[in-house]
């Protein structure tokens, strides 16, 4: 009975040793999955399940890259690059269009002064061209007085002597008078003597201008 109990613990190690060769010695590890359906797996997966827990991960890449950044980051860095290579272009001008500047200094301002002299050789020019008459200032509605030197001031500042429009009456060289009539110009020259003059009668005045149709064209007037 004794020598049965002692070869019991030998027994036993060698049952256990048994066991234990059977087995996969390798030390199972903790791993957390995630399937092709999307729903987390939590277990432990021993070194012979690593391979097929590498195809998980390898199927699930493929249905999700994330290559698609990088690559398209890449893209923009390359075009960029090629960009900054590129010359820029400097617009080309044609020497044949461009326009000549002028380099010939603009020709000098001539200055003429005009003098005292030639103001009166002037007025002496423009004086020749006109012709001179002297005779009694009378209205025409009193023309054919029989004695013109006698005709009064006070007649002729009257509305209706006025109206009629003042002239000259002057005598020929066979002693008769002949009226002729000023332009506009002509008498509002005679309107304003007549206010200013002390004469009342003998309105002996000289006037220059021009004859048409017995109209004189007054340029000058001035009391004789």
């Amino acid at each position: 009975m004794k020598k049965q109990l002692s070869a019991l613990p030998v027994l036993l190690s060698i049952v256990l040793a048994g066991c234990g060769a059977g087995q996969d010695t390798e030390p199972a590890v903790p791993e957390i999955t995630l399937s092709v359906t999307g729903q987390p797996f939590y277990g432990f997966k021993t070194g012979a399940e690593t391979s097929s827990f590498t195809d998980d991960v390898s199927s699930v890449t493929t249905l999700f890259p994330v290559t698609s950044e990088v690559t398209s980051e890449s893209s923009r860095t390359s075009l960029s690059e090629k960009i900054s290579e590129t010359p820029v272009s400097e617009p080309k001008t044609d020497p044949e269009s461009e326009t000549p500047h002028d380099t010939e200094p603009p020709p000098e301002t001539e200055v003429f002064q005009v003098t005292e002299a030639d103001i009166r050789i002037s007025e002496t020019e423009k004086a020749a061209e006109y012709e001179s008459f002297t005779g009694i200032l009378i209205d025409e509605d009193c023309s054919d007085f029989e004695a013109p030197p006698e005709h009064d001031l006070p007649c002729m500042l009257m509305d209706e002597c006025r109206a009629s429009g003042y002239g000259l009456d002057i005598q020929g060289d066979d002693g008769t008078w002949h009226f002729y009539m000023f332009d506009d110009k002509g008498k509002a020259l005679a309107w304003d003597y007549l206010i200013q003059t002390d004469r009342m009668s003998e309105l002996w005045v000289t006037v220059t201008g021009t004859l048409k149709d017995d109209i004189i064209y007054v340029e000058t007037f001035e009391e004789k």
